[in-house]
Parts: structure tokens; C-alpha cells; sequence
């Protein structure tokens, strides 16, 4: 079952538009698990994701806009969460943040032992060969010729 998650913002922006899209999301996809997060829990899934404020949507446990989305677009990253999900394509971010030590600056991401291999990148067909085009035959041009005199005007 698909999880959609809306982060609601820390300083309380948007949050009569984030009610009226979890409302307009349960109406047209029943069978999507839809949970709007506050308070301190909200605060934590922020950090976790590397967001300041909010909101956001998380569906099925990453990140998939950072805004309230229109819902048509928001039913549209539903549909390819859902293939990714049957396609077995890692749900979360396969990497892994190693903590900084007190003294040093220096964050260092590791390759996350679970996670699944990343799908292999699309390479798209060469486009097909343009063919020639069909010259159409050019013109005859005429041949030089004595050059032919003007009648004089009658006085």
C-alpha cells in the first residue's frame, strides 16, 4: 500500500491549502494511506530529509516535493511511485550519512549495505538516420544570343 506523508511547515504556512489537498487526495485515491505529520514528529522528518521549514510530501518514505503540489500532479508521482514500487527500485535514498565527528566539518556518504542495486540508466535510441532529400531538377538557362535591339522612339 502506497504511504503519502505531508510534513506540515514549522512556522504554520499553507495550512488550510495541505487540508484541502488531503482531503481532495482521500476522495479520488481511497486506497492511498494519507497522514498529515505535526508538532515534534514533524520536526524530525524534516531534518531527515534536509528540509528547513516545510511542508512537504513524502510518499512511501521519500521525498517528492517540497511545496504543497496541485493534486494533479500529486496523483501523477502516486501512479510512478507505484511502478517504482512493483519494479523493486529502492524506496529510499541508498545512501547512507556518516556523522561528523565534534571537531571536524567533514561528512562523509556511504553506500548503504541494504539498499537495493540503483536501476540501470536509460539510453535512449539514436535517432534514426535523416533521409536525403529529393533535389528537384533545377531550370534550363538559356543560352547567351546576339543581344536584340530596342526600336528606336519615332520623332
Amino acid at each position: 500500500m502506497t504511504t503519502v506523508t505531508f510534513l506540515s511547515s514549522v512556522q504554520g504556512h499553507q495550512v488550510e491549502r495541505v487540508q484541502a489537498v488531503v482531503r481532495q487526495l482521500r476522495e479520488r485515491e481511497p486506497a492511498v494511506s494519507v497522514e498529515v505529520v505535526e508538532g515534534p514528529r514533524n520536526v524530525e522528518l524534516l531534518r531527515k530529509h534536509k528540509i528547513q521549514f516545510g511542508p512537504a510530501v513524502v510518499i512511501d518514505g521519500r521525498l517528492e516535493f517540497v511545496g504543497v503540489p496541485r493534486i494533479g500532479m500529486l496523483v501523477n508521482r502516486l501512479a510512478i511511485a507505484r511502478k517504482r514500487a512493483e519494479a523493486n527500485y529502492p524506496v529510499a535514498d541508498p545512501w547512507k550519512v556518516e556523522e561528523a565527528k565534534e571537531a571536524s566539518n567533514v561528512v562523509t556518504l556511504l553506500r548503504h549495505p541494504a539498499a537495493a542495486p540503483s536501476p540501470p540508466a536509460f539510453v535512449p535510441h539514436p535517432p534514426p538516420e535523416p533521409k536525403p532529400a529529393a533535389v528537384p531538377p533545377a531550370a534550363p538557362i538559356p543560352a547567351p544570343g546576339p543581344a536584340a535591339k530596342k526600336p528606336e522612339p519615332a520623332k
